[in-house]
C-alpha cells in the first residue's frame, strides 16, 4: 500500500544504525514512494533486502520471525499466518482496531505513528525476538482469531436467524 507517516523510512534509519544481527527484509506496496526511501535512507537500506510487486506475501510472512507493520489489513494478514508482529498505527482509525488485537495477544501495538518514539524499536524488536513463549502465543492468538472461517460463521448466523 501507501506510507503517509512514512513509517517505513524512520524504521530503516532507526534500525539501519543499530547493530542488531537480524536479516531485514522491506516490502513496499505499489502506492509507495520508492524515491523517497532510496534517497532518504540509502546507507541504512544497504541492510535491507528490499522487495517490491511480492506475489507471495503469505509465504514471506510465514518466513518471518517478526514483522513491524502499519496497522491496515496487513495485520490480519500477519495474524492468520500466525507471525508476531510489531504495528504501529497509521490514524485513529488503526488505533482503535490495533488496541482491540492487542488486548487479544495477537500484537504488540506501539501506539500512533505520530507519538512514537522509533529510539524504542531497536529495544522492542529484541525484547520480541528474544521471547520465545510470545512469539509463539501471540503467533496461536493471530491464528485463532483470523481463521479464514469469519464468512462461514456470518453464513451460519444469518441462516439461524432465518430458519430459526
Amino acid at each position: 500500500g501507501s506510507d503517509p507517516l512514512n513509517l517505513s523510512l524512520r524504521c530503516v534509519r532507526t534500525l539501519g544504525r543499530c547493530d542488531l544481527d537480524f536479516n531485514y527484509r522491506l516490502i513496499i506496496g505499489p502506492d509507495f514512494d520508492r524515491e523517497k526511501l532510496i534517497c532518504s535512507t540509502e546507507r541504512a537500506l544497504s541492510q535491507f533486502d528490499l522487495y517490491e510487486d511480492v506475489t507471495n506475501m503469505g509465504d514471506m510472512m510465514r518466513q518471518a520471525d517478526i514483522a513491524i507493520s502499519a496497522g491496515g489489513r496487513t495485520v490480519y494478514e500477519l495474524a492468520a499466518t500466525g507471525t508476531p508482529a510489531l504495528v504501529i498505527a497509521q490514524n485513529q482509525g488503526e488505533v482503535e482496531r490495533m488496541e482491540l488485537l492487542r488486548r487479544e495477544n495477537v500484537i504488540e501495538f506501539l501506539g500512533h505513528g505520530e507519538e512514537f518514539d522509533f529510539d524504542r524499536l531497536p529495544g522492542l524488536l529484541t525484547s520480541l525476538a528474544e521471547d520465545h513463549k510470545r512469539r509463539k502465543d501471540m503467533s496461536e492468538r493471530g491464528q485463532d482469531l483470523v481463521d479464514g472461517r469469519g464468512v462461514t460463521r456470518i453464513l451460519d448466523i444469518v441462516h439461524e436467524m432465518l430458519v430459526g
